[in-house]
C-alpha cells in the first residue's frame, strides 16, 4: 500500500520537530520487525487524538480519544469467523529531518465477502535512533 503524496508530505511535516514527546519511545532493533512496529504503537497509547479528526471519527468517546482507544476499537472489529488479519508494513523514506521508515499497521475486516473496512494507523519512525515521531501519528483507512 502505497499513500498518496500528500499523506507522506503531512506525515514528514509532523516530523519537523527533533523534541521527544512525553510518551518517547525507541524501537528495540533496527531495522524494525513487524513486532516492534506493533509494539512501537501500543507504547504511545496515551498519545492524543485531537488534532486528527479522521482517527476521532472512529472511536466512541471523543473527550478520552488516544491512540491506545483507536486501537482497541479497530481490535475490537475483528470477527470470528470473518476476514481479520494484521498487516504490517515498514517503508524507508527520506525527509528534511533524516532518514526514517514509515510504520502502517492495518486491521482489515470483514465478513470473507466484498464488504469489508481496512482502517490503520501510520507513523514514522527515525533509522538513527529508532525514535517512534510522536507527532507524526495518521490514521489512514478505507470504509
Amino acid at each position: 500500500m502505497r499513500p498518496p503524496l500528500l499523506v507522506l508530505a503531512f506525515l514528514v511535516a509532523g516530523c519537523a520537530s527533533d523534541e521527544p514527546a512525553a510518551s518517547e519511545f525507541r524501537v528495540r532493533r533496527l531495522p524494525p520487525t513487524r513486532a516492534d512496529v506493533i509494539e512501537a504503537a501500543t507504547r504511545m497509547q496515551e498519545e492524543p487524538l485531537a488534532g486528527h479528526s479522521w482517527c476521532k471519527g472512529l472511536v466512541e468517546d471523543t473527550k478520552s480519544a488516544t491512540l491506545g482507544r483507536y486501537l482497541a476499537g479497530l481490535i475490537s472489529w475483528q470477527e470470528p469467523g470473518g476476514v481479520n488479519f494484521v498487516d504490517v508494513d515498514l517503508i524507508p523514506r527520506e525527509a528534511p529531518v533524516g532518514k526514517l521508515w514509515q510504520a502502517t499497521i492495518m486491521f482489515p475486516t470483514g465478513d470473507g465477502g466484498e464488504a469489508y473496512v481496512n482502517y490503520g494507523v501510520m507513523f514514522m519512525i527515525r533509522q538513527s535512533d529508532g525514535l517512534v515521531l510522536a507527532s507524526s501519528f495518521v490514521c489512514p483507512g478505507t470504509p
